[in-house]
Order: C-alpha cells, then sequence, then structure tokens
C-alpha cells in the first residue's frame, strides 16, 4: 500500500510541485520487496537514467545545453529591458523609490 501511494504522489508531483520522479522510483523501490514486476520496472528506471546521466555528461550536449541557457537569459534580460522601457518601473518599485525621496 506504501508503494502503491508513493508512486500515485510521484505522479501528482509531475504537474504539482515536489520531486515527482524520485518519489515514483521510491515507490517502486517498496514495491520491488514484493513484486517481480517492479522489481524488473525498478531496474528498467535505473538502467534509463543511468543512460541519460552519461548522454548529460557528453561535451557536446552540455556545451548545447549551456548555449541555450544563456539564449534564453539574454532573450529574459531582453524582454524584462523592454517592458521597463515601454511601461516604466512596477507600481510598488515606484512607490518605494518616492517613499525614500520623501525622506530626504
Amino acid at each position: 500500500m506504501v508503494g502503491v501511494l508513493l508512486i500515485v504522489a510521484g505522479l501528482v508531483m509531475f504537474v504539482a510541485p515536489g520531486p515527482g520522479w524520485l518519489t515514483v522510483i521510491l515507490g517502486l523501490a517498496v514495491l520491488a520487496t514484493e513484486f517481480a514486476w517492479a522489481h524488473r520496472t525498478l531496474e528498467w528506471s535505473k538502467d534509463k537514467a543511468r543512460a541519460a546521466g552519461e548522454k548529460a555528461m557528453d561535451p557536446k550536449a552540455r556545451r548545447r545545453n549551456v548555449l541555450i541557457g544563456a539564449g534564453v537569459a539574454v532573450l529574459v534580460a531582453a524582454a524584462a529591458a523592454a517592458w521597463v522601457v515601454t511601461q516604466g518601473w512596477p507600481g510598488p518599485v515606484v512607490s518605494a523609490w518616492e517613499w525614500v525621496r520623501s525622506l530626504r
């Protein structure tokens, strides 16, 4: 019962905040102590995780991921700068600056 609850909680965490994959694998580990199908699924999951880890450590993949991350950061910064230029600072920031000026 605990293993099933952990798997269900992990599936919910795929869309809600939380360590979804970790919880599903933990649920499989609990079920693997009793059921052969859960043990086979857990071993398959471990193999896939190892393969993904090796792929992530590939220098080409790491370089690509760093470039994609830098590109996204530049786009977000440009969008934020464009918004500030066209719309001005958000209200609470302006209010804080006015409050600081009023203290002088």
